[in-house]
């Protein structure tokens, strides 16, 4: 029987070149756009409709004729205000779930974790980029034998030049286009076109190589394989790169004026740059490396921010806002889009256990030198090395068909000695 096709969502970035008329106009629509987002962002928020079952209808029957009233856009683009405003708070809704709310109770002396959800919300999510989302074929679409594109302005539709580069992937017959984002990035505008493409997933049958990756802040990603090869990509000049623009950010906030605070935006703004470039290129390595039918086995990482928050001052800003997110997401979808998986084990103990013969001791990883030591066995490796190939296990016990597999379980851990050779130092 023939395996079902997956959808998955991507995005094209594509460079527009607009007449100055036509930018004047895409600057008009845009700020309106990001003005109707942020009422009906306070308007939701105030009457507690973010937190309601069918929210954006509801959010449609309260503004949309007030919305026609006092703009210029069209019915479409009103609708679409509605979507981009809800699609936000469940977006940050998602982000919340992976940051339960931790509080230590000094009579119970337990701590106890509470899972929060946009109920928590302080003010209501602010708008702060002029942008517009638009319907393909209602507000945009290909024009002149698909060599412009075709984009509603205030008036009516503009044919603007794009870059051609994409005229071929624009075209395809096996991509779906979606709703586009029109957006102004460093003096230059772009469509971001969201499309869907099928794909055939990966089954655990299919399966020719399991990547367990440990990842971290010296190095960003520990590889352990199946053959018993480990790969270390290095993290220092990450590591080193944020910190240079954490000491400037340090030096612009003692004079606390606007162009200081204007300088830390644009530096916010390299920085995110530079570390969305560094995932991009790390992910296309990983694939690029392990080719097809990889099992990519990662740390379910939930909660790691909380957990970071106990590091010292100095190291604190690079732990709680290392990228872990980021990489896995594009790692994720490149997986998918080159037949491969990515899965998630439990963190417990990974990176203190001897994969050699099971002890779990705290102290057998220095980190200081970076070793790990068994004192049972006295196996030595690398203490990111012991991690990466403890989720390894992991995942090779997922792919035969272990459900949940964990160290926490003693069925688990013994369950490796049963069924696989014990592993030795390369």
């Amino acid at each position: 029987m023939p395996t079902a096709l997956e959808n998955q969502s991507l995005t094209l970035k594509v460079r527009l070149y607009p007449t100055a008329e036509q930018a004047q106009e895409f600057d008009i629509v845009t700020r309106e756009y990001q003005r109707l987002c942020n009422i009906a962002s306070r308007y939701a928020f105030e009457n507690d409709i973010i937190i309601q079952k069918s929210s954006q209808r509801k959010l449609n029957n309260k503004l949309y004729y007030r919305f026609k009233s006092i703009t210029f856009l069209r019915t479409q683009i009103i609708q679409s205000v509605f979507r981009t405003v809800i699609a936000r708070y469940k977006t940050i809704q998602s982000q919340l779930n992976t940051k339960p709310f931790k509080y230590y109770d000094k009579t119970s002396k337990k701590l106890y974790t509470v899972k929060r959800t946009v109920a928590w919300l302080q003010k209501p999510v602010q708008f702060s980029r002029p942008q517009i989302d638009l319907v393909r074929n209602s507000n945009y679409s290909l024009a002149n034998n698909a060599n412009q594109l075709s984009i509603a302005g205030k008036d009516g539709r503009l044919a603007v030049n794009y870059d051609l580069q994409c005229k071929d992937f624009l075209l395809r017959d096996d991509i779906k286009l979606g709703t586009a984002k029109l957006v102004k990035s460093c003096g230059h505008w772009f469509l971001h076109v969201s499309y869907t493409v099928k794909l055939e997933p990966l089954v655990m049958g299919d399966v020719t190589n399991v990547v367990g990756i440990d990842r971290g802040q010296r190095f960003t990603a520990v590889c352990y394989d199946s053959h018993d090869k480990t790969l270390f990509i290095n993290g220092k000049k990450l590591l080193a790169v944020r910190r240079h623009y954490k000491k400037l950010r340090t030096e612009l906030q003692k004079h606390n004026t606007k162009s200081a605070k204007r300088k830390i935006r644009n530096i916010n703004n390299r920085e995110n740059r530079y570390v969305t470039d560094m995932n991009h290129r790390i992910s296309k390595a990983l694939i690029d490396h392990y080719g097809k039918n990889t099992l990519f086995v990662l740390e379910d990482l939930t909660g790691i921010r909380t957990a970071t928050e106990k590091r010292r001052k100095d190291d604190k800003y690079e732990s709680v806002s290392w990228p872990y997110y980021q990489l896995q997401q594009m790692l994720e979808y490149k997986a998918r889009m080159n037949h491969s998986k990515v899965v998630y084990v439990d963190a417990y103990e990974t990176s203190q256990r001897c994969i050699n013969c099971g002890r779990i001791c705290k102290a057998n990883r220095v980190h200081k030198k970076h070793i790990y030591v068994c004192d049972k066995c006295h196996y030595k490796t690398n203490d990111d090395r012991i991690a990466a190939m403890n989720i390894q296990l992991l995942g090779t016990l997922l792919r035969n068909n272990v459900i949940s597999p964990s160290f926490r379980s003693k069925i688990t851990a013994k369950r490796k000695f049963n069924s696989y050779q014990t592993y030795s130092d390369s």
